[in-house]
């Protein structure tokens, strides 16, 4: 039976008078109605208990009981009522002794239902209320983005477009900064969709293609293992943190170093299973590619060309993965982390192309106590690499150097070559240092590209 079941169990066998009495019983059950959608059960409920508080004197459980009421009312779609309970809040936070902080969500949703109605200067004013309170307390900061969003809202609504472009992109702002690698792991990578070519003739393109869309199988399956374990990592910290606020005389630094210990446990686990299926799927293909080349005698280039880029999208998937567990695997990436696989990065492609000398150097003003996120440690590492990777395949060069160094308390990563170089003004830049310049303005910095013809190519992230 579960657990919505047993508390509506409960609800029809003890008495309404005794339900008034035990508030921990009435709670869990009008939470229960909300979540099954039983809207006007659960307003019922929820107007019973604001009656004994106000009976009894529970100045700040009445407001708690309000606001829920009002979501109930919003939910339901009864808009005006739902405005009428929220701005009741307000009045009465006025006489009670209400945290104000606790008001912000509920300027958020005055604001809310104000565009509703079509009300956008009232809409305005409550969420310039909302701002002053955040202003006041800036550690309630990430509840700004809800407001300028509302206020975007208010804006486009009143054909106010600079000012709802400016809110829109304060919104953006602010949750990229908050969320954005967990956004780009999580959520942004489930949305990416792939495109395959109009199916040929001949049976050997045909293959091709099947190989092609079990490569975009094995991906998507990817996904849907580390959104699974995003979830169950998520119910379990919420099984604990419940279980922690039952618990008086529980040791709670105890109970946290053990959770942590089971998550990392978990994660290496899960990361390990990950990677023996995938890479193991991932391999196969291009074993099987290889196969098809040696077994066919294929002469047609585009057939080859194609079989080519299949392999190498393959393996670059398979070092993609690599370092996507490498970061999963980290609570944290330190300096001497990030430093030990760049190294190992310049290593393997010194002994790949072995007419060209690599330079790497870590200056001794360097912080080596800083540390990273694990978000951060991929973007940096990945920029290094593309740089590296991009002067590989075009700039003829002899001699590449990788150096890190620091100035004014700012790291700096510069990698340099003394290949041919190009012109700037003539060449437009390709996706990869796109991407760079996206992971560098992810990690609060920027990338300068300095190049001339015939003198090399410099190119530096500075964080």
């Amino acid at each position: 039976m579960s657990m919505l079941n047993f508390a509506l169990n409960l609800e029809r066998s003890i008495d309404v008078t005794k339900q008034t009495e035990n508030h921990s019983v009435i709670k869990t059950i009008d939470v229960n109605l909300n979540e099954l959608g039983r809207l006007d059960e659960a307003i019922a409920t929820y107007k019973t208990e604001i009656d004994v508080a106000i009976t009894k004197g529970r100045q700040l459980e009445y407001v708690k009981l309000l606001e829920k009421l009002g979501s109930a009312y919003n939910t339901k779609g009864n808009t005006n009522l739902a405005l009428k309970t929220y701005l009741k809040i307000i009045k009465k936070a006025e006489l009670f002794s209400v945290n104000e902080k606790e008001l912000i969500s509920v300027y958020n949703q005055i604001a809310s239902l104000y565009n509703q109605l079509n009300e956008p200067v009232d809409a305005l004013i409550y969420a310039n209320k909302g701002f002053k309170l955040i202003e006041k307390y800036p550690e309630s900061k990430l509840m700004a983005a809800d407001l300028y969003l509302i206020g975007a809202e208010s804006y486009y609504i009143i054909n106010n477009y600079n000012k709802a472009r400016e809110y829109k992109q304060k919104y953006i702002s602010l949750k990229d900064s908050v969320f954005s690698e967990q956004k780009v792991l999580a959520i942004a990578d489930l949305e990416i969709k792939y495109k395959t070519e109009e199916k040929q003739k001949q049976i050997l393109i045909e293959r091709a293609e099947l190989a092609e869309q079990q490569l975009l199988i094995t991906k998507k399956n990817y996904k849907v293992y580390g959104f699974a374990g995003l979830v169950f990592t998520l119910c379990f910290l919420g099984y604990l943190f419940y279980t922690q606020k039952n618990e008086k005389n529980s040791n709670s630094t105890l109970i946290t170093i053990e959770t942590q210990n089971k998550l990392q446990e978990q994660r290496l686990a899960f990361s390990r299973d990950l990677y023996d299926n995938i890479g193991v799927h991932l391999t196969f293909i291009i074993s099987s590619i290889d196969n098809l080349k040696n077994a066919l005698k294929i002469k047609d280039e585009k057939i080859t060309s194609r079989f080519n880029t299949i392999s190498d999208f393959t393996s670059s998937t398979i070092y993609e993965l690599r370092d996507t567990i490498w970061a999963m695997n980290k609570r944290e990436i330190t300096f001497e982390d990030l430093e030990i696989r760049i190294a190992n990065f310049i290593e393997t492609a010194n002994h790949v192309t072995q007419d060209i000398n690599f330079q790497f150097k870590v200056d001794d003003n360097v912080d080596k106590s800083t540390s990273f996120t694990a978000v951060e440690g991929v973007n940096i590492y990945r920029v290094t690499q593309e740089a590296i990777h991009n002067t590989l395949k075009y700039a003829k060069a002899s001699t590449i150097n990788v150096e890190i160094y620091e100035v004014n308390n700012h790291i700096r990563i510069s990698i340099k070559d003394n290949g041919k170089g190009f012109d700037d003004e003539i060449i437009s830049l390709g996706n990869g240092i796109r991407n760079m310049k996206k992971r560098a303005h992810d990690l609060g910095g920027n990338l300068g590209v300095e190049t001339m013809i015939n003198n090399g190519t410099s190119v530096t992230l500075f964080l």
